[in-house]
């Protein structure tokens, strides 16, 4: 009788996990996004303002100077025709600039952005525990869509301020007698609140959006918690100084939220790329112990006699 001796297979190796690196800032889509919407958005606004509005001043401030207030319809004249200029120059713009151009240019940066993240990730993954973690992303097309359109909301937001407040500082000026020449410079003074305004949301939002697709793709990996970096500068505030290097779960983040989720944040999720190497391990060992139902009656063990 033949006697055949087991053959141990030694489970696979589980791979060491090295240090994680940083992911890097994605400061120049931010400066291409406020340039983007700066050189587009807001430079045809000024136009807009400069070709309709400015030229109409001197005959404004001289119609409101042979006005005095209690005389109301006069008054109610000449400030009906400055709201009407205004509003004109305002429908304009947002005739030229409507939903759908804005949101596609949101949405170059939202790609350009998930481009950059994902290259974050798997520089992560393939440093610390030499994973390429390349693979379609279609869950992601909704986020991104998602994120386009609020902000064409954002940036339309800006110019829709900027009109209504060159609107209402003409119709003051005009009151008090100011001059032509000074109502326009207090124009363009605005608009570089504006430009303020557009950069603020171009850092803040690319910095959300960067935090969310790092989030969704950790998640998809099986990664559970992540710890909270800085970027370990001074503008880095006193609250996120105090998570750092903290480990979270992404179930249950801290106050703050998620890092890159509160206004301008720069702050970083690392992942827990344990979590990541005991899911492939976990995948592996049962695919491993399942039956190769392809074989049929030889995949069962050898019988003798």
């Amino acid at each position: 009788m033949l006697k055949f001796e087991p053959i141990v297979i030694p489970p696979p190796r589980r791979a060491r996990a090295r240090r994680v690196p940083l992911q890097l800032q994605p400061d120049a889509i931010r400066l291409s996004y406020f340039g983007a919407i700066r050189n587009t958005v807001l430079k045809r606004m000024q136009a807009i303002v400069l070709e309709q509005v400015v030229p109409e001043l001197p005959a404004l401030v001289a119609a409101a100077s042979m006005v005095h207030d209690a005389v109301k319809p006069k008054w109610r004249s000449y400030a009906d025709t400055t709201v009407r200029i205004i509003d004109r120059a305002a429908r304009q713009f947002l005739a030229e600039f409507t939903n759908t151009k804005l949101r596609a240019i949101a949405r170059i940066y939202a790609d350009r952005t998930s481009a950059f993240q994902r290259q974050q990730i798997s520089r992560q993954f393939a440093q610390s525990i030499g994973i390429d973690i390349a693979h379609a992303e279609p869950q992601l097309i909704p986020r991104l869509k998602a994120w386009s359109t609020e902000n064409a909301s954002l940036i339309k937001s800006v110019p829709k301020r900027y009109f209504a407040e060159i609107e209402s500082r003409t119709l003051n000026a005009l009151r008090t007698g100011e001059r032509a020449e000074v109502i326009a410079k207090d124009y363009v003074d605005r608009f570089g609140v504006s430009e303020s305004r557009a950069m603020l949301i171009a850092r803040d939002q690319i910095g959300k959006l960067t935090g969310q697709l790092n989030r969704a793709r950790q998640e998809a990996l099986g990664v559970e918690s992540f710890v909270w970096r800085t970027v370990g500068d001074e503008r880095v505030r006193e609250e996120h100084e105090e998570l750092d290097g903290k480990e979270f779960k992404w179930s249950d983040p801290p106050g703050e939220g998620i890092p890159g989720d509160p206004v301008n944040c720069r702050c970083t999720a690392e992942p827990n790329v344990e979590d990541a190497l005991s899911a492939l391990t976990g995948a592996s060992e049962a695919e491993e112990a399942a039956p190769d139902e392809s074989l049929g009656e030889a995949a069962s063990p050898l019988s003798l006699n």
